[in-house]
């Protein structure tokens, strides 16, 4: 393996190593790629002639522009063209790269207005300039996102399933791009308010009071449809979350093989005990983020070659975490696009085993998904985690339904390390419990109306993080009560300010209680929770912005927010495609003068029924 010393900053050189070290030291070097200046890195494992390598790096740039993402060329030479190295000065090579993806620019700034005009007319002139300038070769086409379908196949076949992500522009807050909910969405049989553009929430005209059951959780849904799927034999799950991320678990799992069916409010799992079916079509996960942690590990324990693909918003988020330690066990898998993201590509052969050093500050799904695929490994597998899980309550959730699935798992304490054996996964037969994240914005209302809302199907008790908002909500000077019939929030008087809170450990509603902060009698400070900028989209900044515009004073830090009371203004606001978004701000502004929210199918991810739900508490709802 060679590579080009280029003599610049954040220059990349690798000596020479064996073809067989290609996939760890592409990990290794990921980073540097994805953040530093353009690289080209030449390698012996490829087999393309220039020509190709012209066209390639024409793709890639214009897909990299048209994104706005970090410049990064990437070119592999065949060992047929390794002369071109020893001939030409490696620096001279990566000029020409440079200056050919700059012409590119040029021409594409002043020929395409992507912004307004449909992709496929956008593909065909582009490829049209690039044929005519010489920089495409003929019979060859341009990486543009496609509005087509990605996965005709992922979809059960009751249903085709089409999943749009032709946008043009990057935008820091969606961590994919301008114009959200406008043709990204990846949305399904199980979603709701197809065709709707936004809605209107008016504001309460009296504390907000009653009994609600919610739909099932979606963290405990998607682990169990995947162990299910793991074990050789029937499981049956009962109260399933039947949601956007659901619906594409179960999509990927029956283009797998396994056979599910739906019968009543219980989900049947005829598992294949990870005997996947060989597919050479890629496997769609739409913007399912669990899907995307917990599949690639049990794929790499199967027997066959896939790829998996997902949405836009999804392929935006990082995976490298997630991919590397799969890798240290003996996986295999290589960044089809984009360097740490989706789409991958994926050869089973069975995880070797060993010991894994892994970060779990990104997210604790990489952690439970490593944990998920080492039962399945030839022999033991040991994880160190070199830093702080960022939410171990969710790994913990991960340890019980094992257990329940008949894998046992050590850890310590800290969950600093874990040690699992290999084993089989056995059917099991399960309820699934409340979600409890999306319980707090029902919780919230009545805290923020002055009301008294019980939920009849949460248990005080459950292991899911996010159980904890109810002692934030008795900080917060809310009567908290939990027994047989459930859990009851009721106010008591003005919500309690200056405080500070480090939701850490329970970020998903940070932002519940961001939209609860306006109504405190003194600021409220939120924090620890730096990572839910690289969620569906970057949530603080998205709070912030639309905290700022309800005329509510904010301060955005990295890690959090500091909020103001205010009386929020009715406004028309952007969900960003974010459910946490779209939930939290209707909480908002139902306790305030009213919100109209941009692209309110979003909810559909978690919790597609919620504003039924929110009517049959008595909030107005008016669909556009």
């Amino acid at each position: 393996m060679i590579a080009a010393r280029t003599g610049i900053p954040g220059r990349l050189f690798l000596e020479r190593r064996g073809e067989s070290a290609l996939r760890r030291m592409e990990a290794a070097v990921a980073a540097e790629l994805l953040h530093g200046p353009p690289c080209i890195l030449a390698t012996g494992a490829g087999a393309w002639t220039v020509r190709q390598i012209r066209a390639q790096t024409a793709q890639r740039a214009f897909s990299i522009w048209l994104r706005g993402e970090p410049s990064l060329l990437l070119a592999r030479i065949g060992k047929s063209d390794r002369s071109l190295l020893r001939t030409r000065d490696p620096v001279e090579l990566f000029n020409e790269h440079v200056a050919r993806r700059e012409h590119l620019y040029a021409l594409a700034n002043a020929t395409l207005d992507v912004t307004q005009e449909p992709v496929e007319r956008t593909a065909c002139r582009l490829e049209q300039v690039l044929l005519e300038a010489g920089i495409l070769a003929p019979g060859r086409s341009t990486s543009v996102p496609s509005s087509a379908p990605r996965d005709p196949h992922a979809s059960p076949p009751r249903q085709n399933v089409f999943a749009r992500d032709d946008r043009p522009e990057r935008n820091p807050i969606h961590n994919t791009s301008v114009n959200p909910g406008h043709d990204e969405m990846s949305r399904s049989a199980w979603s709701s308010l197809e065709g709707v553009a936004a809605v209107e929430i008016g504001p309460c005209e009296r504390a907000v009071t009653g009994r609600v059951a919610l739909p099932g959780s979606k963290s405990e849904t998607n682990r169990a449809l995947m162990m299910a799927a793991c074990a050789d034999g029937i499981s049956e799950l009962g109260a399933i979350l039947k949601s956007e991320d659901s619906y594409w678990c179960v999509a990927a799992l029956t283009h797998l093989g396994v056979a599910i069916g739906e019968h009543g409010d219980t989900i049947r799992v005829e598992g294949t005990g990870a005997r996947w079916r060989r597919t050479k079509d890629p496997v769609f996960i739409g913007s399912a983020g669990t899907i995307a942690r917990f599949l690639p590990g049990l794929l790499c324990a199967g027997d066959g070659e896939w790829m998996v693909r997902a949405s836009l918003q999804l392929s935006s988020r990082p995976i490298k975490p997630l991919v590397d330690a799969l890798i240290d066990l003996g996986g295999d898998i290589v960044f089809v696009q984009e360097w740490g993201r989706l789409p991958i590509r994926i050869k089973g052969r069975r995880l070797s085993g060993g010991t894994v050093h892994m970060s779990g500050a990104v997210s604790s799904q990489f952690v439970s998904g490593v944990i998920m695929a080492s039962p399945l490994a030839s022999n033991p597998v040991q994880i160190e985690v070199t830093d702080a899980i960022v939410q171990p309550g969710y790994v913990q959730v991960t340890l019980t339904m094992l257990k329940r699935f008949g894998v046992e798992v050590e850890a310590d304490d800290s969950f600093r390390r874990f040690s699992i054996r290999p084993q089989p996964y056995r059917p099991a037969s399960m309820n699934i419990a409340a979600d409890a994240s999306t319980a707090s914005y029902f919780l919230a209302l009545a805290a923020v109306t002055g009301g008294d809302v019980t939920i009849t199907n949460l248990s005080s008790t459950s292991e899911q993080p996010d159980v904890q908002f109810l002692h934030v909500l008795e900080r917060l000077g809310c009567e908290v009560a939990a027994d047989d019939s459930g859990v009851r929030v009721r106010a008591r008087g003005p919500l309690r300010g200056g405080q500070y809170f480090d939701m850490k450990a329970l970020s998903d509603v940070a932002l519940t209680l961001a939209a609860m902060a306006p109504f405190a009698d003194g600021p409220i400070g939120i924090g620890g929770v730096e990572h839910i900028r690289h969620h569906e989209c970057d949530r603080l900044s998205a709070m912030a912005a639309s905290l700022s515009l309800l005329g509510i004073k904010v301060e955005e830090r990295p890690d959090g927010l500091t909020i103001w009371p205010g009386r929020p203004a009715c406004a028309e606001l952007d969900t960003y495609d974010d459910h946490r978004v779209a939930m939290s701000l209707a909480v908002l502004g139902s306790a305030a003068n009213g919100i109209v929210l941009r692209n309110p199918g979003c909810v559909s991810k978690t919790c597609p029924s919620f504003f039924d739900l929110l009517t049959k508490l008595g909030l107005t709802v008016r669909y556009r």
